[in-house]
């Protein structure tokens, strides 16, 4: 909640089973009270209602098990990276045996475009399954990303990161 921000209360009714229950788990969770609770859950409520209707920025993990072995399957994969550029934040490769690797990628930008990607991701011979983790970003955050803002902030962020005292760029 926003300094200054306007609080409105409302009456919520719930079966006494269902209140000690939930009383449990935020009690459990760290709450201090019922309404930073609600607030969360109807966060977490509206962020997957608008990712459903592919709308609004997100944050993904994108993990996927391939087969290096299998032809062109490392080329196809790089290539859909490069076409993807925008939103590949970064990735992280593991070898699981002498064959397969799991690789991890961490995603931003439109929701749209990030199941995009996990979908095209998915149909690539080779690629034997994978998983998307997609978290829906507030509406109208510093973490919109349409093209010009997009762009914007990585050419701000290449200025700032020469600024820095005691790093290397090399």
């Amino acid at each position: 909640m926003a300094k200054g921000e306007e609080i409105q209360r409302f009456g919520v009714s719930f079966e006494s089973d269902l209140i000690a229950e939930f009383d449990k788990e935020i009690a459990a969770a760290g709450y201090s009270c019922r309404s930073e609770a609600l607030r969360d859950l109807a966060r977490l409520w509206i962020a997957e209602r608008r990712l459903r209707r592919g709308e609004g920025a997100a944050v993904a993990a994108l993990a996927f098990i391939y087969s290096h072995e299998q032809r062109d399957v490392t080329r196809r994969l790089n290539q859909l990276g490069h076409q993807f550029y925008q939103e590949v934040v970064t990735s992280i490769h593991i070898h699981l045996d002498e064959e397969r690797c799991l690789e991890v990628l961490i995603l931003r930008g439109r929701a749209q475009e990030i199941q995009r990607l996990a979908d095209r991701l998915s149909a690539i011979k080779g690629v034997e399954q994978g998983r998307v983790c997609l978290i829906g970003l507030p509406a109208g955050g510093a973490y919109e990303y349409g093209a010009q803002k997009r762009n914007k902030s990585r050419s701000a962020g290449a200025g700032q990161a020469r600024k820095c005292k005691g790093r290397s760029n090399r």
